[in-house]
């Protein structure tokens, strides 16, 4: 009775134990409010700190990163102003974890209902998600939690290759590409080792053509309707990942030193920052835990060893499991040397420089294998009635096993993290900001990329500058991540124009006038982290204390700004220590300065002018007069990109654009990468998708009257 009770299939079981096992994980974190952690920040209309409209465009010339997250932050976007984003917030986190679930449980091929649970809780409660979850790698943990989708699909695909598996396969790929680019690249690696398993058992050359044929279309099919994030990153100059050297690496790389690197990864443990509450630290048997979980997987695996059905999928996933684990651990390991050579021998491998990411794959392993040694153990266990108990004891040991190992993921992350709205005084200098209509830069500070925030209710403070997503004007806020000798990355000649500033901030009395090349109208002043050190700011004779709050100083800058002005004159200056000097003495908007030339110049009367303009869109400027000077400035950062018909381009103070006018009548500033990348990549990509769509949907039209007419014959 027992066991026909344990066996029953049910349809929407699984779904409801899935659900609720998510409401329970998410616990406190139900309240009103948002949950803002490290790397993830939610705002009342926007996502996570990369500026969407700068992303959308490709205005973020210097720090290209693989965005592929464009079409899930546009439609949260969207939806915000239907749905409170904090209402979106907590059903992208139930998602997020029921997914996983779900998943996993439809991914084992096994008769046993306990294993199919075990996998899809182990997959969703493990230490990999309960790190990454507290650390606000949601859309990372998005991906991971469709990986079984897609392995689904591709094995439907590898089994019989027609056009609608074909097409799903592409979809589920392409939902992973969307959410994270380091979990679709472990998905073709996962595809890759299944597909030389598989083909090594059917040993049929006329098979192995006509699937290399089908994966071929597949490829296009992906790369079309991909290829609004493809196209910009091919095509870019330069990205982050040009940036990441043999420091990220030892930075980033697996860490623990309490337990050691190799049992971290291999329990699926290790991430690099600490300071996040261990399992291991109050349960000093989890090694029994992780040891029966291990067990499980090594049972699948011998005992599916020689089976034609299983052997191709579990012996890919052992080797699967033995090359994650030598790169999980990273450049601080046991394989130093194996991992410092193939991260600087395969530049693609950069990508994974937070090396904790390969456990993603160990988690899928145990999961898989461990389902097929449960279903084994099941198989072999006698049916009398009396045994019924061992079943049972066995059924319920096994369930409880993987949330024991990760019981702190339930409630928010044992209370870890706590739903918080934006403090009163955010809100209402974000109203007093958009009542001012010009057009304006703000500048956020404290200059760090991640501070504490003391109106945070998390029991960590630390969290990404929650200010670009937060206030609805433009804003400048420090990419710097501080991380061991790592103090920034970013390229962009501003944000070195403001660090510079910063360090010679004890000399600064005209801070106002030196934000004039920026277009910074606002100031913002956090009170939090160092923001003491910024006290130099209240002494500036051309900054005006305009609001002071509980959390918040706001000044206003006393120069006129504007994002696009004109000038006559012109002068050359060595380094930005000179525009210092320059500024004390001479209106610096008077003149465009050019730093690192030598040219002399004949002085001439020269006055700053602000020209007007209006927004096709934020790639394309249409002034509203031709300009009367010889210069025009833009300020935006510096970048070849933008252009004034076909005239001469400069870098204005180091930092953002000019041109010579040369009494051209142009009046329009076109950025040129747009509409030769950016528009052509998400046209393609738009019909790609949509004809996708028509031609499955077609299909299963086709399918569903397949399967009516053969009932009505029968």
């Amino acid at each position: 009775m027992l066991r026909q009770i344990v066996s029953r299939k049910s349809k929407y079981l699984p779904y409801l134990i899935f659900g609720v096992l998510s409401l329970l994980i998410m616990g406190q974190l139900l309240r009103s409010g948002y949950v803002l952690t490290l790397d993830m920040v939610f705002a009342p209309h926007n996502v996570t700190r990369f500026d969407f409209t700068g992303s959308l465009y490709g205005l973020n010339s210097y720090d290209v990163y693989i965005n592929t997250g464009l079409p899930v932050t546009g439609f949260l976007k969207v939806l915000s102003y239907v749905i409170p984003m904090w209402v979106l917030e907590k059903i992208f986190m139930f998602a997020m974890f029921f997914l996983a679930g779900i998943s996993a449980y439809k991914l084992v091929p096994v008769k046993s209902q306990a294993a199919r649970y075990y996998a899809g809780l182990l997959y969703m409660i493990n230490p990999f998600v309960y790190v990454r979850f507290l650390a606000g790698h949601w859309f990372l943990l998005t991906a991971y939690a469709i990986l079984p989708f897609a392995i689904i699909a591709f094995l439907r695909f590898l089994n019989e290759p027609k056009r609608v598996n074909t097409i799903k396969m592409v979809l589920w790929v392409t939902a992973i590409a969307t959410f994270n680019i380091q979990i679709l690249l472990l998905t073709l690696f996962v595809f890759l080792v299944i597909f030389v398993f598989h083909l090594s058992q059917k040993k049929d050359i006329q098979y192995f053509w006509r699937m290399v044929q089908r994966v071929g279309i597949a490829s296009v099919a992906f790369i079309a309707i991909n290829l609004y994030w493809i196209l910009p990153i091919l095509t870019a100059e330069t990205t982050l990942l040009q940036n990441i050297g043999s420091i990220d690496l030892q930075v980033f790389s697996a860490n623990d030193p309490t337990y050691g690197i190799s049992p971290s990864i291999a329990s699926m443990y290790g991430f690099w920052r600490e300071g996040y509450p261990d399992v291991r630290d109050n349960i000093s048997w989890w090694v029994i835990l992780i040891s029966f979980i291990i067990l499980l997987a090594l049972i699948g695996f011998i005992f599916n060893f020689h089976k034609k059905e299983q052997s191709s999928v579990a012996n890919s996933m052992v080797l699967i499991t033995i090359i994650a684990f030598v790169l999980g651990t990273g450049v601080n390991g046991t394989y130093t040397l194996i991992n410092d050579w193939l991260f600087q021998h395969f530049p693609l491998l950069k990508v994974f420089r937070d090396t904790h990411k390969f456990v993603s794959l160990i988690a899928l392993a145990y999961v898989y294998l461990g389902a097929l040694g449960i279903d084994i153990i099941f198989s072999v266990i006698p049916r009398e009635r009396f045994k019924n108990v061992i079943a049972v004891s066995l059924m319920v040991v096994i369930l409880i096993v993987p949330m024991v190992y990760s019981y702190r993921l339930f409630n928010g992350g044992f209370g870890h993290l706590t739903p918080v709205d934006y403090p009163k005084d955010w809100y209402a200098i974000e109203k007093y900001l958009n009542k001012d209509k010009d057009d304006f830069n703000v500048l956020f500070l404290p200059w760090h990329l991640k501070a504490d925030y003391s109106w945070l209710k998390n029991r960590d403070k630390r969290l990404t500058s929650p200010a670009q997503a937060f206030f609805s004007k433009p804003v400048i806020h420090g990419e710097n991540i501080e991380l061991g000798t790592i103090y920034t990355q970013s390229q962009d000649p501003i944000q070195h124009y403001i660090k510079f500033l910063f360090q010679n901030r004890r000399k600064i009395e005209n801070f106002g006038e030196l934000m004039i090349p920026i277009n910074v109208k606002y100031i913002i002043l956090a009170k939090d982290s160092d923001y003491k050190s910024y006290d130099f700011l209240y002494h500036q004779e051309d900054l005006e204390l305009v609001r002071e709050t509980a959390h918040l100083v706001l000044f206003k800058n006393k120069h006129r700004v504007a994002r696009i002005y004109e000038v006559d004159d012109i002068a050359y200056i060595n380094d930005w220590k000179k525009l210092l000097k320059v500024s004390e003495e001479e209106d610096i908007s008077q003149k465009l300065y050019i730093v690192g030339g030598k040219t002399e110049t004949v002085p001439v009367d020269s006055e700053y002018k602000a020209i007007s303009y209006t927004q096709e869109n934020p790639a394309h400027l249409i002034l509203d007069r031709q300009p009367k000077r010889d210069y025009l400035v833009l300020t935006e950062s510096y970048s070849k990109q933008w252009d004034y018909g076909d005239n001469t381009r400069l870098e204005a103070f180091g930092a953002t654009n000019a041109f010579v006018t040369d009494d051209a009548e142009i009046s329009e500033l076109k950025y040129r990468r747009f509409y030769s990348a950016y528009l052509p990549a998400y046209c393609i990509s738009i019909t790609s998708f949509a004809l996708i769509i028509i031609v499955a949907l077609y299909r299963l039209l086709i399918e569903y009257g397949n399967r009516l007419n053969k009932s009505s014959s029968n």
